[in-house]
């Protein structure tokens, strides 16, 4: 079952290497993956800066999603990712993911780059 929970400061290295499987396609076609997304700084500083939380599928560590506050009641999707393995398997899973998180948190996003299908 999926779940989203808080991630914390011991979670970035795990994201952190998810995120660039998650990536590896872009970066192998464009030569270059979103801002950041393979500098262990960035993540930490992400995790202790932001809204960042962990995918969970049962208690398996599977993405992430990095939540930036703009402005009251404004939030800015800054990353959203999926492990390469679980992609498939969770692709179609992908408009309840995002309908849970809306129903959980009751936020509107402005942006979003995704990596889930």
């Amino acid at each position: 079952m999926l779940s989203i929970v808080q991630a914390a400061a011991e979670d970035a290295a795990l994201l952190l290497q998810i995120k660039i499987r998650a990536f590896r396609d872009e970066v192998a076609l464009y030569g270059f993956g979103p801002p950041g997304y393979d500098s262990p700084g960035n993540q930490i500083r992400a995790i202790r800066e932001n809204l960042y939380f962990k995918i969970l599928d049962d208690e398996c560590t599977i993405g992430g999603i990095c939540v930036r506050p703009q402005r009251e009641g404004r939030y800015w999707i800054g990353a959203l990712f999926v492990d390469l393995p679980y992609l498939i398997r969770t692709a179609g899973s992908a408009p309840l993911l995002c309908g849970f998180w809306k129903k959980s948190c009751r936020m509107r996003f402005n942006g979003l780059w995704t990596r889930l299908i």
